[in-house]
């Protein structure tokens, strides 16, 4: 049984997670990352709990209504406080930026995707915009892509460059006992 969990909204968010924790060895033994498969879950997946674990939410600005919502609902059970730490678009905008968008792309390289990420970008409709909207876009276009580039931006991160979302979200991972 988990001592803590932390709901994020995909499977690609948990990628990231996971992956940071482990660079920084953070032990997860006692943590569960849990995919929402969207962020509207998050009300069934609250409601679902019912052993006391510590509880946190990761999700983009954007879906913060969501998880306010569901956190006021009548119907959850009686949770220890939740923690809600807030991505500004994304999380993936938040690696592409805390990376710089040329280290991102050398990342995407170092995956050995980096061909299929040179054919997108020089595409009619892609070729003139800014390089980090090009990741962006490239890493949500392929089968397990998301997954793939989510884990490998966040174990090319510096520790100093972890961007605030996600290095709350660790450090609020290492804090479980």
């Amino acid at each position: 049984m988990p001592v803590a969990r932390l709901f994020v909204e995909g499977r690609s968010d948990v990628a990231a997670v996971v992956a940071l924790a482990r660079s920084q060895n953070v032990s997860l033994a006692a943590v569960e990352v849990v995919s929402l498969e969207g962020i509207t879950n998050v009300r069934r997946e609250l409601r679902a709990q019912h052993d006391g674990a510590r509880t946190a939410v990761l999700c983009d600005a954007g879906e913060t209504g969501f998880v306010t919502r569901a956190l006021a609902a009548d119907d959850l059970p009686r949770l220890p406080p939740v923690r809600v730490f807030v991505c500004d678009r994304d999380l993936e905008e938040e690696l592409i930026r805390a990376l710089g968008a040329r280290r991102a792309a050398e990342v995407v390289r170092q995956v050995g995707i980096g061909d299929s990420f040179d054919r997108m970008s020089r595409q009619p409709q892609w070729r003139d915009e800014p390089v980090a909207a090009q990741l962006r876009r490239f890493a949500g276009a392929g089968a397990g892509r998301k997954e793939l580039l989510a884990a490998a931006w966040a174990t090319a991160l510096p520790a100093d460059a972890v961007p605030r979302p996600l290095a709350d979200a660790v450090a609020w991972l290492r804090a479980t006992p």
